[in-house]
This record gives C-alpha cells, sequence and structure tokens, in this order.
C-alpha cells in the first residue's frame, strides 16, 4: 500500500476496548493487554538510515524519513507511558525481527537497511518489556524467544511470533546449524493460521492447520523466568 501512492497512515489513532465501550486509552491502567500495531516500511524510513531497503525506489512518502521519525517517537511515548501498566504488551508489524527462514537471512545481506531496522525495533521493544512481537512476512509458523537479566533477579523474556503459514507458497528453513540462537521451534509445512487466546496470565498460541489439526502449539506464563 506504499508503493507510488498510499493513504495516511493511521498508527496515531489509539483507543482502549472494555466492557465492550471505546474510550480513551488513558482512561485505564489496569488493562490486560497491550496492543499497539505498527507499520514497518514507515519505521524503516527512519531506522534504515541511508541503507537499502526492499522496494526503496517505489516507496511513497509516506515510508520516508519522516513518517519514520514521526511513527518511532509515537511508539516510544506510547510504550514509555504504558510501563507497568500492563499485564501483556505486544506489538505487531509486518515483517519479522528474529526468523530462522532462508528469506530473512538473504535480505540482512541484500537489504542492509533491513538489518538495521530489526536491530532497533528489538532493541526498543526489549528495553520496554514488550512480551510478545507478532509478524507473518515469512511464509512459515515460528517461536523465538530473548531473554534478559533484569539486574532485580529476575529474567525478562520476549517471544517472537512468526504466522506466515497462509502464503501461497513455503519459505525455506536455513539449517539448524546456521539458525539464529533464539528460535525455539520452526515449521514450513503446512497451510493454516494461527490463534492467539489471553487467559490473563497465560497466553496461548496455536497454528492450525488446512486440515483443522493442530500444528504447532506453545502457552506463554507470567512470571516466566526462562525461554523454553
Amino acid at each position: 500500500w506504499h508503493l507510488v501512492h498510499a493513504s495516511p497512515p493511521i498508527y496515531p489513532n489509539e483507543f482502549s476496548l472494555w466492557s465492550g465501550l471505546i474510550t480513551s486509552a488513558s482512561d485505564h491502567i489496569s488493562d490486560e493487554l497491550q496492543l499497539l500495531v505498527v507499520d514497518w516500511l514507515v519505521l524503516a524510513g527512519l531506522l534504515a538510515g541511508k541503507e537499502k531497503r526492499r522496494f526503496e525506489h517505489q516507496l511513497g512518502d509516506f515510508a520516508s524519513a519522516e513518517a519514520g521519525e514521526e511513527q518511532f517517537h509515537w511508539l516510544k511515548r506510547v510504550l514509555e507511558r504504558g510501563h507497568g501498566k500492563y499485564r501483556w504488551r505486544v506489538v505487531t508489524a509486518h515483517r519479522p525481527i528474529i526468523s530462522a527462514s532462508s528469506r530473512f537471512a538473504h535480505d540482512n545481506v541484500a537489504y542492509p537497511g533491513e538489518s538495521s531496522t530489526r536491530e532497533a525495533l528489538r532493541f526498543l521493544l526489549e528495553n520496554s518489556d514488550v512480551d510478545v512481537y507478532l509478524n507473518g512476512h515469512d511464509h512459515t509458523a515460528q517461536h523465538a524467544c530473548t531473554q534478559r537479566d533484569d539486574f532485580n533477579g529476575k529474567n525478562k523474556l520476549t517471544h517472537y511470533i512468526t504466522n506466515g503459514i497462509g502464503g501461497y507458497e513455503f519459505h525455506h528453513l536455513v539449517d539448524n546449524d546456521k539458525r539464529p540462537i533464539e528460535p525455539l521451534a520452526a515449521k514450513n509445512t503446512f497451510h493454516g493460521f494461527a490463534m492467539h487466546s489471553v487467559p490473563q496470565a497465560k497466553f496461548d498460541t496455536v497454528f492450525i492447520g488446512h486440515d483443522g489439526t493442530v500444528a504447532l502449539e506453545f502457552a506463554l506464563s507470567q512470571p516466566q523466568q526462562r525461554c523454553t
């Protein structure tokens, strides 16, 4: 939608869904889940710097450095304002930050701006105590996890979930010995969709295959101290 012409992005819009009512996001400080939807191409306008980007000659003004700066500062403000107010903090965008796919490995080399965007966004999310990052782009089903010490006797985790199994063809996975260390599970053998449910202290993910069977599932819980 950013190619050549595009409508203005809607990322500055904020609202809460609470007991069937839509109200200002600042009205509640005890919501169970904060969900932030960001535009990868817009963020890359800033975070990629001068480095090569995918489709860079086709991108419109809404994926420019100025647009990226506006969205990035908005994202930082929202994350800072919501610190400590939510049980789960979830950010979603199109492209992966961590992946075991060969497409990911290729793009990090062919488009250095992709790698720079991933590194900058990962740093922001993990230092803002984001629990889950959801993405598509890679036609695979994946779960990755990072773990860090909060210097208070506890570990902080961020989970990265890729759902691209609705794509028209699968993307290859690199061999195990060439994968990043963070992926815990990666599959590219079934088409389908993913379902997420958040019953308070749990964040459950189920990947459903085209035949209706469960092809991959895992449950996140709080407090969770290690990536498993």
